[in-house]
């Protein structure tokens, strides 16, 4: 088809800034939704692992975009009907376009928040409520060994222990019911 093209290697932002893009179909992985998201494109979203599955159900939740289970790619008559839904429904490409003007034009730049925190710390120096609590934990706290030592524990005794008894109560009462024969 004329408007297929294969490339072994595209810089991704700037093939989203292309404005002949009306969708882009991807696994969801942050730098995809991120930049899909900015470009106001709505997406085909096919998560595989990790944080994939999250970051496209949330693009999915807000209105960018489907997604697709990976276990349906071998249905080709789904994938067209999902596709069709994304390029003729224009509801996802207002909410895409809604979200990157959102972005282009939120309240802080990154730069402006980083000045303010650092003037922030200047100003005012270490704060207690600024501390993180995992700084202050024991070691036991810090990887919950009492609570890895009680499961080790009971798995130690319901696998060991108890067929040990079990073992014993049940050879006792064979050894009781033999005599009692006799």
């Amino acid at each position: 088809t004329p408007n297929l093209h294969f490339f072994s290697w595209t810089p991704q932002n700037d093939l989203l800034a292309d404005d002949r893009i009306t969708a882009f179909i991807t696994h969801g992985g942050m730098a995809s939704t991120q930049e899909t998201a900015l470009r106001g494109k709505p997406g085909l979203f096919i998560p595989f692992m990790g944080d994939q599955p999250r970051n496209s159900g949330m693009m999915e939740k807000n209105g960018l975009g489907k997604v697709f289970s990976k276990f349906d790619l071998f249905d080709s008559d789904k994938l067209v009907v999902a596709i069709e839904d994304l390029l003729e429904n224009d509801s996802y490409r207002q909410n895409a376009a809604r979200i990157a003007e959102m972005i282009k034009k939120k309240p802080f730049s990154a730069r402006d928040q980083l000045v303010k925190t650092v003037e922030f710390a200047a100003e005012f120096g270490p704060s207690p409520a600024l501390r993180p609590k995992i700084l202050d934990m024991n070691w036991i706290e810090l990887y919950n060994a009492d609570l890895v030592a009680l499961f080790v524990t009971t798995v130690v005794i319901v696998l060991v222990i108890l067929p040990m008894v079990l073992t014993r109560c049940i050879s006792s009462f064979i050894i009781f019911v033999k005599v009692k024969e006799d």
